[in-house]
């Protein structure tokens, strides 16, 4: 479901939290809200590209579903104003997410 996250310097209840809210995120993920957006439309269209990275961890996630609109998110991010070279290595995952799983 989700890649592996180790976190060895917390209490086990922190990490059963951290357990619980990537689970959610998972859910979350698999949404479509109004006109079909999911949750990475919205962080992409926000420019919230640390969400976009956190979602990107997720295995399962569909980079490829498109809106109502027919736009994926891959397509938003391609309009996306790129500021930094943090910015442009999150985009380029995304890019090779969308790519792995439209050949695959």
């Amino acid at each position: 479901m989700l890649n592996a996250v180790t976190v060895k310097t917390v209490s086990p209840g922190f990490q059963l939290f951290i357990k619980c809210v990537l689970k959610i995120v998972y859910y979350v993920s698999l949404f479509q809200f109004c006109q079909g957006n999911t949750v990475l439309h919205y962080a992409i269209s926000h420019g919230n590209l640390d969400i976009v990275e956190l979602l990107l961890g997720i295995d399962e996630l569909n980079a490829d579903r498109a809106n109502q609109a027919g736009y994926t998110a891959a397509m938003l991010a391609a309009l996306c104003q790129i500021k930094t070279s943090e910015e442009s290595r999150i985009i380029k995952r995304l890019f090779a997410v969308r790519c792995s799983f439209v050949f695959s």
